[in-house]
């Protein structure tokens, strides 16, 4: 059904973006009988007046949009000397580039980004240094106080960015699990930093220090409707933030924490001033932004098709030093040193997924999603293992999310822990003995603080008894089987 635009008398010329191309092409305008002039068309594109300026960098804003959820990087050569033998890498992903070097007595993992958008990396403890490519130690801690990521345990990584880490080789094997995900404040910050067209590697405290006010636009997690709210309140916020500098600049100490970073934050959006000034007369007129900007929604819909972003650089323990012959043994040959302990996995089962599991979160503001949910799965201890340290379960990333786990062994309870809903979701928790034939099982509950529903997932058929125990008005559904199981790795010692 053909569309009809109004306009003043005084113009006889209309511009729309075309169908084929994204170029613009002009269109004349009719007139009714009374002599007001319209415009009809077939196309859904948004029509413009033809006497606004449209400058080239908002169509290379748009573009850039685009490029965010197509384009990838070229790996980088790897610099170094080749990976010590006791150490290898596990690449389960495509939203980085991966290699190893030996750095002095230490392997060294490099991460390159292959993405063209601000994505986090989750880093395991026990790093002996983490390098981030253009943040000094100064910016990120700035960073990690103004969007709450623990900054010993998260790397912000820009597009095409890297970051390095060297861990000494242990006294026992070890996997070190790393994770690269997408969140609300990295999806504002890339949008944020191509608003206002400074250099996503330098220039990150000017964006966040708007992101900081409409990141919750984006949450729990970056979608199509979220992204026209967010780039609406990005704009307009910006163009506040410069009505007032003083008032501004103290604003911006206060969220860094730091003076040197709260000025550069001011200084990069007033290189933006002008864009951000023409962003906020051109949305005005056109209105819907993703009519301005058509790339927004594919953008948001392919950012984090391709999760998990897990990778694994495994570590081999020191091999054993054969104690001296004791006195007096008539230079027989000493014993065998007994067996090092080994990392094992008794329940391994995060092959892909087969279903999500809605759960009720247990938000107290929210009376739909109380009380929250809880998710049991079961096992049988195999032979060969001695203990159990460790839980891996996916849930959905969201940072107002908390899940509480609890591991019982054959019905008592043995440990707990707590972590935040981070996609591949790492529960850490002293050393559980268990023998070959006992039954664990791991219990999962969630508190929050925003929302109603948070999802897991199950995934093959590793045995055992999967159940979603759900109670909340919002209707997460409640189920018992032993056909499947929790998406989970749970990894200890032989």
């Amino acid at each position: 059904m053909p569309s009809r635009a109004w306009a003043s008398a005084e113009r006889h010329c209309w511009a729309a973006p075309a169908e084929t191309g994204g170029d613009w092409e002009a269109k004349s305008l009719s007139r009714t009988a009374d002599g007001v002039p319209y415009l009809s068309t077939k196309e859904f594109s948004p029509n413009l007046l033809g006497w606004i300026p449209i400058p080239g960098w908002v169509r290379d804003l748009a573009d850039s949009f685009a490029d965010f959820a197509t384009q990838r990087t070229d790996a980088r050569p790897c610099g170094g000397p080749a990976a010590p033998g006791w150490s290898s890498v596990d690449k389960r992903t495509t939203l980085v580039h991966l290699c190893s070097i030996a750095n002095a007595d230490r392997a060294e993992i490099q991460v390159q980004s292959n993405r063209r958008f601000y994505q986090w990396v989750n880093v395991p403890a026990g790093a002996d240094y983490v390098w981030v490519e253009d943040q000094p130690d100064l910016l990120r801690r700035a960073i990690a106080k103004v969007t709450g990521h623990d900054i010993g345990g998260n790397v912000l990584l820009a597009g095409n960015g890297r970051f390095t880490a060297g861990y000494k080789q242990p006294a026992q094997t070890a996997k070190k699990d790393f994770n690269a995900y997408i969140d609300a404040w990295s999806a504002g910050l890339s949008v944020g930093i191509s608003v206002l067209g400074l250099d996503p590697r330098t220039k990150v405290s000017s964006a966040a220090l708007i992101v900081a006010k409409c990141v919750t636009q984006l949450s729990p997690f970056p979608s199509a409707d979220g992204a026209k709210a967010f780039l609406g309140c990005f704009v307009t916020q910006a163009l506040k933030n410069l009505e007032n500098p003083d008032v501004a600049l103290s604003a911006a100490k206060d969220l860094f924490g730091e003076a040197a970073y709260a000025k550069e934050a001011e200084e990069g959006l007033k290189q933006a001033k002008d864009r951000l000034r023409y962003l906020g007369r051109f949305l005005k007129v056109v209105g819907i932004i993703t009519s301005t900007f058509p790339q927004l929604p594919d953008l948001f819909s392919s950012w984090g098709k391709d999760q998990p972003g897990r990778f694994t650089l495994e570590l081999k323990g020191k091999p054993a030093t054969p104690a001296p012959p004791p006195p007096g043994n008539g230079g027989n040959p000493p014993s065998p040193a007994p067996q090092q302990p080994h990392a094992v996995t008794p329940y391994d089962n995060y092959g892909a997924a087969n279903a999500g599991r809605a759960m009720c979160r247990g938000n107290p503001g929210n009376s739909r999603s109380m009380p929250g949910g809880t998710v049991s799965q079961t096992f049988v201890v195999p032979a060969g293992v001695s203990a159990i340290d460790h839980v891996l379960v996916q849930i959905d990333p969201d940072g107002t999310v908390t899940s509480h786990l609890k591991v019982s062994v054959n019905g008592g309870l043995a440990a707990t822990a707590d972590a935040t809903a981070a996609g591949d979701t790492h529960f850490s928790f002293g050393a559980v003995g268990v023998s070959a034939g006992q039954t664990v099982t791991l219990s999962l509950a969630f508190t929050a603080t925003s929302g109603k529903i948070i999802t897991l997932y199950t995934a093959g058929a590793p045995g055992g008894t999967f159940t979603a125990s759900n109670s909340c008005p919002d209707g997460a559904p409640s189920v018992s089987t032993s056909a499947t199981g929790l998406r989970a790795v749970v990894s200890g010692w032989s």
